[in-house]
């Protein structure tokens, strides 16, 4: 055997350690960042510090064992690796303790320093942390002096060794995590007295009390570990067993150890989401009262007095130096001058004097010293009020579509695996199951089954979109994007974990999820943020980045397809979980970079954030220049058509639907409906089986399939550089044309040159036809020119063209709905079509040629041209009063006015002029009554 054994439970074991160590290197910095950031650094930080040195040797050790014998059965490892195998485990059990005991009193000593002076709760949780210290410090030295010598635990055959009874560590272990199990219980409960008893608001206290009682997710871990105690005892196939002690073990720091450090991110949430609240970061941390600071060229006033002497409560305790402000810059040409008070939450409070007196006496808590800026000018639009943003257009397109990748990253993490034999056998619905004899040929789940799976991305991005609507109206593009990279990182989890059919749907539901918000906000977000003559460009990249996903992780996938055997007996499970590990990266990428962009600007203004809005532009399209011409015209056309919105009632799904209305919201929902028509993302999902019935099989198969990845990727560069300028309607009708003739050439194939296959080849019951020589060359060249039809067409024009139809106020809700139609039409082929295949085979194909010329019908009459005028010239557009009613200006007589745009965005202020004409607020007030009368 090899140096590494990396089989049977094995897998299962690395998995989970990567992935809880991976977000434990991400929230430990961002911890360590916020604590210093905040000045508040304190004695559960420094625990906290000092726990991740065991913390990181537990991880090597697990990680080690599940490399060198550990989850693997006996029969699969000679006496050397045996006992190489039970001295990792046995450093494991030695570093559980060491690690267990620091993050648990740095959770203590957190809760501790909110409790403050409050006497009953600090002796309790002081006698608490005593307990669980001493049950894992008995725990400690019983695991070192069990066996005599210590050496005797991995090797026996030491002369005279001994060891006490299996049962007493088993023992130990019940009792350990029954300890462990109370505390953690008792550390979630435990802030909800303190918080009861503060004056914040009800957001402010279940934020708080979330966040402080995530503990409870350690104690969940420790409760299926305690069940898996009895595998101590299990002598006859001990390194097996347990696997299972160590993954819950190590769950159980590695779970406490996350929401440990999560705990302590409110403040960053709090930035990143606007959430009211305390800090809990609270303790006597400041100077004494009446001490003067001086930071960034501001002076701070802790003196109460500043509020006409009036105090309130107890001012024993202080707020933390962290929450002496900010310096506020710019000048907006105000001379009025205003006070900015930051309370104990962080967040600046702007009052004139009178304010702050009444704030001081109604909404602040009694254990608070709030906190007196020097007078400053109100904020300016400025380019210095974001000075760490990025500005560059391309850059802040490149960031955003990783959303996009997200997508393209799902689509491979299940066509690149579907037809490994690792796959098959680990979810194997046939009728021969584990344990499988090397001759046995796996089938995988069944057509049904397969397609559930297939489906559950989808169904969650159907929910996922609808959803996005609200959360990018209230908390904004950037925001809603950052939500969705959080929910991708679960369910990228749950799914490398799984265990069971099951499971895997589970984890990409909720990736789908995910993808239903990116996939609605981001091409919402990039059509905001761009000037017209780049938007259809720009957005085209989302396109772009669903194309490098698939590409990327089809690849990954195909190397992992190297990794262990080829057969029913060899296989390993790492041919899957690794690539499905590894799709969680890119959203943590994204949620990073995402701090570094400007928020949607015409969102901003949506808000009545002009300012903001004015910094962005500035930022963005005048190149840090507020005087820009193109500054002046964006920030003109957003204010008129908000002035023209705020006339009108918060929108609702249902106002899109009024007749108003009803045909730009049928264009958006059928140009996404229609994108899964054309069959595109079938030949994504299942492109293994069409290749699979030209005779390819094996990694020749993914060899093969991956070349319309490629084809995919550079087909739609032509799109990102000529978008713009050939027009939508145009792109649109020429790419139904070549597609329709594409799906009706492999029908003709498969009907004519097609063999049935009774059973599925090689029990794959959607593999039901098979054809050979130069018809199935013929197929796979389709198959080929079908995806080079597609990129530079309906692909990027699907995601460009749904943002450019709806005016600013029912922007958010009207992608949501149109890109919910798309994985609600997608969630319905991911389940037709492997059963399509067994049943109606070749007509399959005829079904989506049919699709294909319904569509082209639909664009070439229906669907107006957009490119080239700015988000309000295309609402004008809809609304002329001299078009079609409902309709607007007949979509066939719109054209293309890129050189227009153009123009204007190098300050050609005689064609804004003209544009001003043709599209002037007041026109738009008589198109809408005209509407109005009409209805």
């Amino acid at each position: 055997m090899g140096t590494f054994i990396f089989e049977d439970h094995a897998p299962n074991v690395a998995a989970t350690i990567i992935t809880l160590f991976a977000i434990s290197a991400i929230v430990f910095p961002l911890r360590i960042y916020t604590r210093i950031k905040h000045n508040s650094f304190g004695r559960d930080d420094w625990t906290m510090l000092a726990g991740a040195v065991p913390y990181t040797a537990l991880t090597v050790f697990c990680l080690g064992s599940s490399f060198l014998g550990v989850g693997v059965h006996k029969e699969k490892l000679n006496d050397a690796q045996t006992e190489r195998a039970m001295m990792w485990f046995f450093f494991f059990e030695i570093f559980f303790c060491l690690a267990i005991i620091p993050i648990k009193l740095s959770i203590s000593l957190m809760l501790i320093r909110v409790a403050g002076p409050k006497t009953r709760y600090t002796w309790a949780l002081w006698a608490m942390s005593a307990c669980f210290v001493l049950m894992n410090a008995i725990s400690f030295f019983y695991i070192i002096f069990r066996c005599k010598p210590v050496s005797y635990a991995w090797n026996t055959d030491i002369p005279g060794g001994t060891c006490l009874p299996s049962q007493d560590l088993a023992d130990i272990y019940y009792a350990d995590t029954a300890v462990n199990i109370v505390t953690d219980w008792f550390c979630a409960l435990i802030p909800l007295p303190l918080l009861w008893n503060l004056k914040l608001n009800r957001n402010a206290k279940v934020s708080v009390g979330f966040l402080l009682s995530l503990g409870v997710l350690a104690s969940l871990s420790a409760c299926i570990r305690l069940k898996y105690t009895v595998n101590l005892n299990n002598s006859h196939d001990y390194l097996y067993s347990v696997a299972d002690v160590m993954i819950w073990g190590y769950a159980e720091n590695g779970v406490g150890f996350i929401v440990g450090c999560i705990s302590t991110l409110r403040p960053l949430f709090r930035k990143m989401f606007e959430l009211g609240g305390s800090d809990s970061s609270v303790g006597n941390l400041g100077g004494p009262s009446g001490e003067q600071y001086n930071r960034d060229g501001l002076a701070y006033n802790r003196d109460p007095s500043a509020f006409g002497g009036r105090q309130r409560g107890d001012m024993k305790t202080d707020v933390t130096t962290s929450q002496l402000g900010r310096k506020l810059s710019g000048d907006s040409g105000s001379t009025s001058e205003e006070y900015i008070l930051q309370d104990i939450t962080g967040v600046d409070r702007r009052h004139d004097m009178r304010q702050l007196q009444s704030a001081m006496r109604t909404t602040w808590p009694s254990n608070a010293r709030p906190v007196l800026l020097a007078p400053v000018r109100e904020r300016g639009a400025t380019l210095g009020t974001m000075p760490w943003k990025v500005g560059n257009i391309y850059a802040i397109t490149a960031v955003a579509v990783i959303g996009g990748g997200l997508f393209g990253f799902d689509i491979s993490s299940m066509s690149a695996i579907i037809s490994t034999t690792s796959y098959l056998c680990y979810f194997n619905q046939g009728p021969e199951g584990p344990p499988f004899n090397d001759n046995i040929n796996c089938s995988g789940p069944r057509a049904s089954t397969q397609g559930g799976i297939s489906a559950a991305m989808p169904a969650g991005s159907w929910v996922g979109a609808l959803v996005s609507g609200y959360l990018s109206d209230i908390l904004g593009r950037k925001k809603s994007i950052m939500i969705g990279c959080i929910i991708w990182v679960i369910g990228s989890t749950i799914t490398c974990a799984s265990q069971n059919i099951g499971m895997l749907i589970v984890g990409r539901i909720i990736n789908g999820f995910c993808v239903g918000i990116e996939s609605a906000q981001v091409p919402v977000y990039v059509s905001e943020i761009a000037p017209p003559s780049k938007r259809g460009r720009l957005v085209a990249f989302q396109q772009w980045a669903i194309t490098w996903g698939i590409l990327i992780l089809y690849y990954i996938s195909y190397g992992a397809s190297f990794v262990g055997g080829q057969t029913s007996m060899t296989y390993s499970t790492s041919t899957f979980r690794i690539p499905w590990g590894l799709q969680m990266l890119p959203a943590v990428l994204l949620f990073g970079a995402m701090f570094f962009l400007p928020e949607s600007p015409r969102w901003l203004a949506r808000k009545d954030r002009w300012d903001d809005c004015k910094a962005v532009l500035t930022l963005v399209h005048g190149k840090g220049n507020p005087d820009a011409p193109i500054v002046a015209q964006e920030l003109s056309d957003i204010r008129e058509m908000c002035e023209f919105e705020a006339r009108n009632s918060d929108v609702t799904y249902w106002e899109l639907l009024a007749p108003r209305y009803i045909f730009r919201t049928h264009i958006g929902v059928f140009t996404q409906i229609w994108s899964q028509l054309t069959g595109m993302n079938v030949m994504m999902y299942y492109i293994t089986y069409v290749f699979a019935m030209a005779g390819y099989s094996g990694n020749a198969n993914l060899l093969a399939s991956s070349i319309q990845y490629i084809i995919n990727v550079l087909m739609t560069i032509p799109a990102l550089i000529w978008l713009d300028r050939w027009g939508r309607r145009p792109t649109l009708i020429i790419g139904a044309t070549l597609m329709m003739i594409w799906m009706f050439t492999n029908a003709g194939l498969l009907a004519n040159y097609g063999r049935v296959v009774p059973g599925g080849l090689n029990g794959v019951e959607a593999v039901s036809m098979e054809l050979s020589g130069a018809p199935a060359k013929a197929l796979i060249a389709s198959t080929y020119l079908f995806v080079a039809s597609f990129a530079p067409t309906w692909g990027p024009v699907s995601w460009v063209y749904p943002p450019e139809l709806f005016p600013l106020r029912l922007r958010g809700k009207a992608v949501a709905l149109s890109t919910s139609s798309n994985w609600a039409f997608n969630t319905a082929l991911g389940a037709f079509v492997p059963p399509a295949f067994v049943n109606i085979r070749w007509q399959v194909y005829i079904v989506f040629g049919v699709f294909n010329l319904c569509m082209l019908i639909h664009s070439a009459i229906l669907f107006p041209e957009t490119a080239g005028k700015t988000l309000e010239e295309v609402e004008f557009m809809f609304e002329d009063p001299n078009g079609i009613p409902y309709i607007g200006k007949a979509p066939w007589k719109t054209s293309v006015q890129y050189h227009t745009a153009l123009a204007m965005e190098h300050g050609n202020l005689e064609q804004r002029k003209l544009h001003k004409l043709e599209h002037s607020p007041d026109r738009s007030e008589k198109v809408a009554e005209t509407v109005e009368s009409k209805v």
